[in-house]
């Protein structure tokens, strides 16, 4: 099955968003699922996204006001080609 995960926080980011979102990653793909994960740019991401049990798709975003750890992702047609794709 093609499982697409839009997630608002994955791995750099440290907390229990990006946790969930890498675990269900990873055990989609260790079931033999094609994965696809699509989450707000960070500066960090590229890292780690090499590290990831499937493909990981940035969209560009901004930090949140007053609360910069959080990012934002800003509208983009590359959800819809990570999907379609």
């Amino acid at each position: 099955m093609r499982v697409v995960i839009v997630t608002e926080s994955f791995p750099p980011d440290v907390n229990g968003v990006a946790h969930c979102a890498l675990q269900t990653a990873r055990h989609l793909v260790a079931r033999g699922h094609d994965c696809v994960v699509v989450a707000p740019a960070t500066s960090a991401a590229a890292e780690a996204d090499t590290r990831a049990p499937c493909r990981v798709v940035r969209i560009p975003s901004l930090p949140l006001p007053g609360y910069p750890q959080v990012r934002v992702a800003l509208p983009s047609r590359r959800v819809a080609a990570a999907i379609a794709a």
